[in-house]
């Protein structure tokens, strides 16, 4: 799932410990990224972050201070075995993801072999289009299981989401 811009794919453990309000023990939800990593470091060490950063100190989500940091986070694939261009924009209540250029269909290189790819396979997942757009509604639907990018009570929500990945 580490090949994709779901939940599933995006999800990643991290645990820190060390000065500046880490005492342990704590799940903090608040959307970050890896590129929030470095801006925290120069805040702990005391250094002005180098003006080319894009990410956020987590130390106010750290220390209380904020609940978040991010209004949303982005994200790509464009590669694992073989090119399958993708972006994502995350908020606290949607994903969405777009997927770019002419292919529907599944790009089964970027899916690691194994028991779970041949089960697929055998049900006929060739031969299933790819959406070139999804929408998620995190709140109702955390595991993203319905794509919503074709139902029209959620247009707002989708044309938002177009519009911050274009920017």
């Amino acid at each position: 799932m580490k090949g994709t811009l779901t939940g599933h794919g995006l999800g990643v453990l991290l645990l820190m410990r060390g000065p500046g309000g880490s005492a342990g023990g704590r799940v903090l939800d608040g959307l970050v990224s890896h590129v929030d990593v470095f801006p925290t470091l120069c805040d702990l060490l005391g250094l002005a972050a180098p003006p080319w950063l894009t990410g956020r100190s987590l130390l106010p989500l750290v220390r209380g201070e904020a609940e978040e940091i991010n209004e949303a986070i982005f994200a790509e694939v464009t590669y694992h075995a073989a090119y399958e261009p993708q972006r994502a924009v995350r908020t606290r209540r949607w994903n969405y993801i777009r997927r770019f250029g002419d292919r529907k269909a599944p790009v089964l290189p970027n899916v690691d072999d194994g028991p779970s790819k041949d089960l697929w396979l055998r049900w006929g997942w060739r031969d299933r289009d790819e959406a070139p757009e999804q929408l998620y509604d995190l709140v109702f639907d955390p595991a993203e299981r319905a794509n919503l990018a074709g139902e029209s009570w959620v247009a707002g929500a989708l044309a938002e989401a177009r519009e911050r990945l274009a920017t």
